[in-house]
């Protein structure tokens, strides 16, 4: 047998000279039939929904986000432990099918990019982004992910607002938005956290055309999103509906997303912030509204207190 460099093993394509994993298609293809037919079904026994979550987990190092895009699936074969169970029949769970459908749409077109067996770090392309501003090419040309771009996002109190810097280009792209009727109307863009995660999808969807098929480093002055777009959220069902929605868009367009918090002050400074916002730019950075201000005197007067500093300012925007 000759020594090659390309192979596949048990479905699973892999090169050592490009470091990449990725799926054949016409198992992608079969496998992508197979969820179809069984979410037509609505029900399926233990043992057919351990075969599907098993062949996902194989297929893990070659697509991104299955083990976060399967969860109501895996969450199925839980406690399943006697052999008479393995041919129970069961319902699909809401989750589970709406995996099924996912699955069932978008295997094949997924199918079509590699993953690098070595994903970089948020802090190496950091790096990496510097290297490209000051003028240097890809450290790793070939790559079939390279980094094409900064984003950078903000949720505002009516808007959203979001900058794509791009290699060589002096001035970013610009993307911005109200908030819908709707959503005001539900009380949803009074939470913050709604506001930074639903600003980063509809970024990604602004700027799809420069973002398909690449690497792209994400800021945010939001760290519980960040924390969420990377494993989910176990604490709040709107963040992790949204981290859901986002590794869906970005696996199907081949976007591999590198979020990371950066201070407030970075946000005003790339773009985003002034934006998001009707009034402009948010100058004084973090403070507290009026309203919440004169809680905290009333509080401090209550206490027989009198305060001489402003605990919560910054340097420009002490009360």
């Amino acid at each position: 047998m000759a020594p090659t460099t390309l192979a596949f093993f048990l479905g699973l394509g892999f090169d050592t000279v490009t470091m990449e994993f990725w799926v054949p298609l016409d198992k992608a293809q079969i496998f992508a039939t197979s969820c179809k037919e069984l979410h037509t079904r609505g029900e399926a026994t233990q043992r057919e929904i351990a075969a599907v979550v098993g062949k996902l987990m194989w297929w893990n190092p070659a697509i991104f986000n299955i083990k976060l895009l399967s969860k109501g699936l895996q969450h199925m074969t839980g406690g399943v432990n006697g052999e008479t169970r393995w041919d129970e029949i069961v319902r699909f769970s809401e989750m589970a099918l709406q995996e099924l459908l996912f699955w069932a749409h978008n295997t094949v077109e997924m199918a079509t990019r590699r993953k690098s067996m070595i994903l970089p770090r948020f802090e190496d392309l950091k790096i990496e982004w510097a290297r490209l501003e000051a003028g240097g090419t890809h450290s790793s040309e070939g790559i079939t992910f390279p980094l094409r771009g900064r984003l950078v996002t903000d949720g505002g109190p009516d808007g959203w607002g979001a900058t794509l810097w791009l290699p060589g280009v002096k001035e970013p792209l610009l993307g911005s938005g109200k908030w819908r009727p709707e959503d005001i109307a539900s009380g949803k863009t009074r939470q913050h956290a709604w506001r930074e995660g639903w600003s980063v999808i509809l970024a990604v969807l602004a700027f799809l055309p420069q973002m398909q098929g690449s690497a792209i480093l994400h800021y945010i002055d939001c760290s519980c999103v960040v924390k969420a777009l990377r494993n989910g959220s176990a604490n709040s069902n709107i963040l992790h509906e949204q981290a859901l929605d986002m590794w869906q868009l970005a696996a199907c367009y081949g976007i591999m997303l590198f979020s990371g918090w950066v201070p407030g002050d970075r946000v005003i400074d790339l773009g985003a912030d002034g934006l998001s916002r009707s009034e402009g730019k948010d100058w004084g950075g973090y403070g507290l509204n009026s309203a919440v201000w004169q809680r905290v005197r009333d509080t401090a007067t209550a206490a027989g207190k009198t305060l001489t500093v402003d605990p919560f300012a910054s340097s420009s925007n002490n009360k």
